[in-house]
């Protein structure tokens, strides 16, 4: 049997091209395989659970659903040649629409023209991968024309269809311009950087080591960070939540040490890191606190 989480896979590959479940025959019979890690798929279409494709004989990879979307993505402005822009109301149609098309240093995922005043545009579809930074610079710094289309929002939507995945990509889904895109990118990092860490405590030892002969020494703050899942072609994370421990290490500084021998834990502090040789390695090493 298929895990629960595969029951959004609704489209699959077969013969080069994204086909609906209720397109092909139960089974093995559909002759489809998954649009992302291209394992056969077996046609699930009974009474009792919704009609879904199941990888066969092989592990549930996590990403077909995510596949299939920027595919159709892709493919419903191939074929409707239309979109709304961010902040305008009504469709733009668009000509001379292509997939992955290569421009200033990037690729796009479409290139096209806007059909009223002949200017070149290109559209990005999001599903978990935005637009990356250096992509922006390149775009920005071209004065190239560059909309990102959100369909992230689908992925929890379950019961896709191809009506759903056009309406989103052609009106109902966020989208933005490259300019937008990459100011909100910087704001975030600058977000990143100001944020304070939850400092739980820390250790700072030091001693002779009898099986290496020599001395040594460890210093660590430990602090809280948010959990983070990331699945792979093995498994998938089915929960997560919450904060984990984790240490960082730091120097073994005596104006550090006594700094946080005043600190009472937990605390809220910025953290600030120089550049240490670690075991043959450069490393950001904890040299200071601003509390």
């Amino acid at each position: 049997m298929c895990k629960s989480d595969e029951f959004d896979l609704s489209y699959g590959l077969k013969g080069g091209e994204l086909v609906f479940i209720d397109e092909v025959d139960r089974g093995l019979d559909c002759g489809c395989y998954c649009p992302h890690c291209g394992g056969k798929l077996i046609a699930r279409k009974g009474d009792v659970n919704q009609h879904h494709f199941a990888h066969y004989q092989i592990e549930n990879c996590g990403k077909g659903v995510e596949s299939a979307l920027h595919l159709l993505g892709k493919q419903v402005l191939l074929e409707e040649q239309c979109i709304r822009l961010p902040d305008e109301e009504e469709r733009r149609l668009v000509t001379a629409v292509e997939v992955e098309r290569r421009r200033f240093g990037y690729v796009a995922d479409i290139g096209a023209v806007l059909f009223d005043v002949g200017e070149d545009i290109d559209i990005e579809i999001k599903v978990t991968h935005a637009v990356d930074e250096e992509k922006l610079k390149k775009v920005i710094s071209n004065k190239a024309k560059l909309i990102e289309v959100d369909l992230s929002g689908l992925l929890k939507s379950g019961n896709l269809t191809k009506e759903k995945i056009r309406q989103a990509v052609l009106d109902d889904a966020p989208r933005a311009w490259a300019e937008e895109l990459y100011k909100n990118l910087k704001m975030d990092r600058e977000s990143d950087m100001s944020n304070k860490n939850l400092v739980c405590g820390y250790k700072a030892v030091n001693g002779y080591s009898q099986k290496n002969q020599s001395n040594f020494e460890f210093a660590a703050l430990y602090i809280l960070v948010k959990q983070e899942g990331r699945s792979s072609p093995n498994y998938q994370i089915q929960g997560m939540g919450g904060y984990e421990l984790t240490s960082v290490p730091m120097k073994m500084d005596e104006q550090l040490l006594s700094k946080l021998e005043n600190l009472r834990f937990p605390i809220d502090v910025e953290l600030v890191f120089d550049m240490s040789l670690i075991k043959g390695k450069l490393k950001p090493v904890v040299s200071d606190l601003l509390v």
